[in-house]
């Protein structure tokens, strides 16, 4: 798989962003808006499309999907405005909705919700969610405290299948702990573990020990990304026969790209 120090910034084809809104308005729609890297003008060659439908209150909702258009991948994530309103009110949440809220590139707004949401996200203020934050830090610390002990046991016996579950679990947890707590406000998740390394201190005994956990300072990381990608398409031939209709254009998709760029 080739190896590349950057990606140049991209633009979606004229037309496009209009032609997707358009096609996802319909009865119960309020509003569509365009998130992720496009809307931060950060997008590459590898970004998806995120476009978020909102839908009034009381609407059913469909579920998550994703499409190719245009050899670009959509991702279609139904929402409503006061759903996100709530979860903004979560810090664990609000750490990452807050700065995705503020940045949405609004396609369609019916009732002006959308843009009042985004304006509420822009004078967003931790100082409220601080307690809460420390409330939930201490408690996730306290229910993980079982997956160190899994790793010790692992290391003690030297059950090394025991390990990578458990150091998993750690690893998502204890980034999100410190970020909450900080009141940390995650740009994009491609940046979260940087972003929270910078804020705790590139060089902190914190920092040290989490690129060492995720393994960034050892290119077996890349061999392990490599192998993921592999597994992801055996999965995909594993479960080829239950595969939906509706699902098989997102996984058909992505493997043609693994298969191309594998033998790049």
């Amino acid at each position: 798989m080739s190896r590349t120090t950057s990606d140049p910034a991209v633009e979606l084809p004229a037309g496009l962003l209009a032609a997707l809104a358009a096609e996802l308005d319909g009865p119960g729609v309020t509003g569509v808006a365009l998130g992720g890297s496009f809307a931060r003008g950060a997008a590459t060659a590898y970004s998806d499309v995120d476009l978020g439908p909102f839908y009034g209150e009381g609407v059913s909702q469909p579920p998550k999907r994703l499409f190719w258009r245009d050899g670009w991948l959509v991702s279609v994530s139904p929402k409503t405005v006061s759903g996100w309103r709530e979860r903004m009110a979560r810090p664990e949440e609000a750490i990452q909705l807050v700065p995705s809220a503020a940045r949405l590139r609004i396609l369609l707004d019916k009732d002006s919700s959308l843009a009042e949401l985004v304006a509420e996200a822009r004078a967003f203020r931790w100082d409220p969610l601080q307690p809460a934050a420390d409330a939930f830090a201490s408690e996730m610390l306290m229910l993980f405290a079982e997956h160190a002990l899994k790793l010790l046991g692992g290391l003690a016996r030297n059950d090394v299948e025991i390990l990578p579950y458990a150091l998993g679990e750690l690893l998502y947890i204890l980034p999100q702990i410190v970020a909450t707590q900080r009141g940390i406000m995650i740009e994009t998740s491609s940046t979260y573990y940087r972003q929270v390394q910078a804020a705790v201190g590139i060089d902190s005994d914190w920092s040290r020990a989490h690129r060492s956990a995720l393994g960034l300072e050892s290119e077996a990381l890349r061999t392990r990304a490599v192998a993921g990608l592999r597994l992801y398409a055996e999965t995909a031939r594993l479960i080829a026969g239950a595969l939906q209709p509706a699902h098989r254009d997102a996984v058909a998709g992505i493997l043609r790209r693994i298969t191309k760029e594998s033998r790049a």
